[in-house]
């Protein structure tokens, strides 16, 4: 490839670069061993080409290893072999008129950085390196910045000025051709020949200068684009200075040369060729225009995908231009994989609007999660995200090893890796390795992978039910299954008759099964009858295209499955058949425009609990009303529908006793007018972090229908405490199952209750938070063996239970109440029981309240955390040490309950002493520590408490 054809090549991937939402730090090369820590983090990882740098990451290259950033329009950074540097600022502020200030601080740490300034017209910068000896700022110039092991610092500037601000606060301004050192004590000298230094300074100039040559060199042999003004810039300095080149920098110097010579001879066409042109060409003196993005983009396209491409509006042609990405082109192109449909417009842009917020690491992992076909698997959707999310999810993919993503992959469980840290991960997937074989292969055929994620499987009882029914099936079975995509619950409650229904769906032809497979039946193939399925069958067959059409893409499959001729009763009064009334649905949509039906699809509102087919709101007026009032709704709250899981427009519409549609003046709930309000109010940020949270639908919803007056206040706060957590507490709030959970009680939990639960959960070892036993519901008089138990509901409580574990750790937790009554106040059947020498951790945001509780005198530490914490008939043995945090600490407060404090209501004793004074507290609870939840106390050492005979 010619020096101009690399660097047009390269020019053309940086302005699509460029092109980003500002402001951008991204890697343009990376060459030999270079790894990135990102801001946040502290294992470091392989940096890859087109990934985006955050402010506060350390990019680190090794003796072979280059890496060239562009950290503002028209700078290329070039970060040189053996050199370490943090991202320390960036910055991009618009100004007036139209013109825009860019700043950007690396922080060199030793090594070198070469940096090529060409700036727009349009834009101030503020461009600088960093050094342990000072400050280099520089504005339209090529220089290099360089510090060596010893501490040593040297600028050498070929073109511009450069501003020098030392440690010790002087200043210095260097011109073109200079060269400057300063050591560790402050020294510094400047020479424009380097014969000027000493002969160890002249040795340290040399040293930079030449690594100028080889870091331009190589950046152009990689095709960075560097004008020809910055190679001739580079070569007079080397001149200018008098080098002593060692014989391979000398011909870095020449070949340098040589590639300058050859972009100047490039001839310019003269006026006689043009003549020569225009006589060949019958006259005219036009030369094909160059094509458009839009048009080098359709020209890759199939004629299928083309086909799709000119049917979208505007706004996602040019979204996919802008992406531009292979993967996503086929899966945006080729429809739902299932039915075949294609995606709405205001379904795709949602989708290819998150996709451009992503990084290049967090596409990377989109893809690479999804098997690099973004509508197939079980991997995590664009839109259901945050970009920050899935940054921090790629950093727990890449830290796995190829043979742990590979069998995430393989069991369909990809989406597990969202939100979730690497050590949680591995802990998992070494807990899957150890299953058996053929469980694991179980698992992979249906494709269930996820269930052990599930919110309805996270108890291990019905974890265990899903694989082992997996097993039993035929390899043909669980290809069924998975073909269905058929839900595990489902096939668990229909279990009785699994085999029998998965016989008839095998016997049926292949086209049959495509057939029923586009009709989207879902768990319903689990309960129909082989009559009622050639019922399905004819009565499809019996609509023409267009109408069969709409009902795959309507989702109205699942009601012809039961349209045998039944006569349904409607609210409205009068009597209807389930066929005529699909019928009428069919009818209805089909004579909508094209914009009004893909309206209706955006709605959703077929899979609504509303949408019984007996109900007058799916009559044709009232269909034509939903539509109308959904395109009457603002773009972005249409967006969060469309993006929703959890609920339909239909759900937030109200409708009189006949099933009719009523205004919002007439209705007496808070729903479509306030959740329009709710999403109006929150900013695109916010939304994301709602997104973050994925609850962004139920979180909404729960909102419109409770009575909170501040509902957008409440939402805000929320979104406020869920930003000020660090990485590991977002992860754990999902791997504790928090925000699995459809109980919302953690959005009113004590903040500061919550943040410590949190806190001490990301500290537990990854096996430990993996192997969490979660706990829903179950039975008095039960035993539950596990080291790690929770509670994300706020509603149960444990009665009669005991925990047991062989290990000499024993945690429990609740987000928001944990509240344990024993009904067998004795030593003989402990609440808590561990291997000897054991800790128990009880933990919960709001409230401890023990009631009847004992403990294994194999128990030696006992923690207690929460907001406040209730103790009755609580029996402390003699040799525990116990720690017991609250929000405001302090001596314990008898008698009562009180918020915020520790509260001995009545019968707790310590070595068979009662504690219900604080005189008697002080006498023998001096093994009983109490902290604060900002500042907790830890179990002490054991020391001996005198067996005091009580005063009469």
């Amino acid at each position: 490839m010619s020096l101009k054809s690399c660097l047009c090549l390269i020019g053309l991937t940086l302005a699509l670069a460029l092109s980003l939402p500002a402001q951008t730090v991204r890697v343009l090369l990376v060459a030999g061993t270079a790894d990135i820590t990102p801001t946040g983090e502290t294992v470091a990882r392989p940096i890859v080409k087109g990934e985006a740098v955050t402010a506060g990451s350390t990019i680190t290259t090794g003796a072979d290893g280059r890496v060239v950033l562009t950290p503002m329009p028209g700078v290329k950074s070039i970060i040189t072999p053996n050199s370490t540097i943090t991202l320390e600022s960036v910055s991009e502020t618009p100004g007036a008129h139209a013109t825009t200030a860019y700043q950007a601080t690396l922080d060199l740490k030793v090594g070198a950085v070469v940096s090529d300034l060409n700036k727009p017209a349009d834009a101030t910068y503020d461009y600088s390196i960093r050094t342990p000896r000072g400050l280099a700022g520089a504005r339209g110039t090529t220089f290099t910045v360089g510090v060596n092991p010893a501490g040593i610092a040297t600028v050498v500037v070929a073109h511009g000025t450069i501003s020098l601000t030392f440690t010790d606060g002087r200043t210095a301004s260097l011109t073109p051709g200079k060269v400057s050192i300063t050591k560790p004590d402050g020294t510094t000298v400047e020479a424009e020949r380097i014969s000027d230094l000493s002969p160890e300074d002249q040795a340290i100039a040399n040293n930079w200068t030449e690594i100028t040559l080889e870091a331009i060199n190589a950046a152009v042999d990689a095709g960075v684009e560097l004008s020809p003004e910055t190679l001739k810039n580079v070569t007079d300095t080397a001149d200018s200075l008098g080098l002593e080149l060692s014989e391979q920098s000398q011909t870095l110097l020449e070949t340098l040369q040589e590639k300058l010579d050859g972009i100047n001879e490039e001839p310019a066409q003269n006026e006689n060729d043009s003549r020569d042109i225009v006589g060949q060409s019958g006259g005219s003196t036009d030369t094909p225009a160059p094509l458009t993005d839009i048009e080098r983009f359709r020209a890759g396209l199939t004629t299928d995908q083309l086909a799709v491409f000119d049917q979208l509006n505007e706004t996602n042609q040019k979204l996919l231009v802008t992406i531009d990405d292979s993967a996503v082109t086929t899966a945006a192109l080729g429809g739902d994989s299932i039915t075949g449909v294609s995606f709405t417009n205001l379904d795709l842009e949602t989708n290819l609007t998150a996709i451009t917020k992503l990084s290049t690491s967090g596409l990377a992992f989109l893809k690479a999660a999804n098997g690099d076909n973004l509508t197939e698997g079980y991997g995590p959707g664009p839109a259901d995200w945050s970009a920050s999310a899935f940054d921090r999810s790629a950093a727990s993919w890449t830290a796995l090893s190829a043979a742990d993503q590979n069998l995430l992959l393989s069991l369909g469980a990809t989406a597990a890796v969202m939100d979730r840290s690497a050590t949680f991960l591995t802990a998992f997937i070494n807990g899957v390795r150890d299953l058996p074989a053929n469980q694991r292969t179980a698992i992979a055929e249906t494709g269930w992978g996820f269930i052990l994620f599930e919110e309805y499987f996270r108890d291990n009882y019905y974890t265990n039910q899903a694989i082992s029914t997996a097993t039993q099936l035929t390899s043909a079975q669980r290809a069924l299954i998975k073909f269905f995509d058929l839900d595990p619950y489902e096939v668990l409650y229909s279990e009785s008759s699994l085999g029998q229904q998965l016989d008839l769906l095998q016997s049926l032809s292949s086209s049959q099964r495509e057939q029923l497979r586009k009709l989207d039946l879902g768990e319903h193939l689990l309960y129909i009858d082989s009559t009622s399925i050639t019922r399905t069958l004819n009565r499809i067959a019996a609509l023409n295209t267009t109408q069969r059409q709409a009902v795959i893409e309507l989702g109205l499959g699942k009601y012809f499955a039961y349209a045998n001729g039944e006569t349904i009763q409607l609210e409205s009064g009068g009597t209807v058949t389930v066929a005529q009334r699909l019928q009428t649905i069919i009818n209805a949509y089909l004579g909508m425009s094209a914009t009004k039906r893909e309206a209706l699809r955006d709605a959703r509102i077929f899979e609504s609990y509303h949408s019984y087919l007996s109900s007058s709101r799916l009559d044709t007026a009232n269909l034509a009303y939903i539509v109308d009032i959904f395109l009457e709704l603002p773009a972005r709250t249409r967006a969060v529908l469309v993006s929703s899981h959890d609920f339909s427009l239909l759900d937030l519409l109200d409708f009189g006793s006949a099933g009719t549609i009523i205004t919002a003046s007439e209705s007496s709930y808070r729903s479509l007018e306030s959740f329009a309000n709710i999403v109006a109010g929150l900013s695109d940020a916010e939304l994301e972090t709602l997104r973050d949270m994925e609850r962004e639908a139920i979180l909404l919803n729960a909102f419109v229908y409770e009575s909170d007056a501040n509902a957008l206040a409440s939402i805000k706060s929320v979104i406020s405490f869920y930003n000020g957590l660090s990485i590991l507490q977002k992860f754990t709030l999902r791997e504790l199952g928090i925000l699995q959970s459809y109980d919302l009680a953690w959005l009113t939990v004590n903040k500061q209750g919550l943040t410590r639960l949190l806190t001490s959960y990301s500290q537990l070892p990854g096996t430990l938070r993996a192997g969490t036993t979660f706990v829903e519901y179950t039975s008095s008089a039960t035993t539950i063996d596990s080291p790690s138990v929770f509670v994300s509901n706020s509603y149960y409580s444990f009665y009669d239970v005991s925990f047991v574990t062989s290990g000499n750790q024993l945690h429990v937790g609740a987000i928001k109440n944990l509240v344990i009554q024993g009904n067998n106040y004795s030593e003989d059947i402990p609440t808590f029981t561990t291997a000897a020498n054991g800790s128990l951790f009880l933990r919960a945001s709001d409230l401890i309240d023990l009631y009847n509780v004992n403990f294994h005198t194999n128990i030696r530490s006992i923690t207690m955390e929460a907001a406040t914490i209730n103790l009755a008939n609580v029996a402390f043995n003699n040799h525990s040490t116990i720690a017991l945090n609250s929000r405001l600490g302090g001596n314990p407060n008898f008698g009562s309950s009180v918020s915020g404090r520790v509260n001995f209501m009545g019968g707790v004793t310590y070595a068979g002493h009662l504690l219900d004074s604080q005189s008697q507290f002080d006498t023998y609870g001096k093994n009983i520590k109490i902290g604060t939840l900002a500042n907790p106390a830890t179990p002490g050492a054991y020391k001996t408490v005198p067996n005091f005979v009580m005063p009469q």
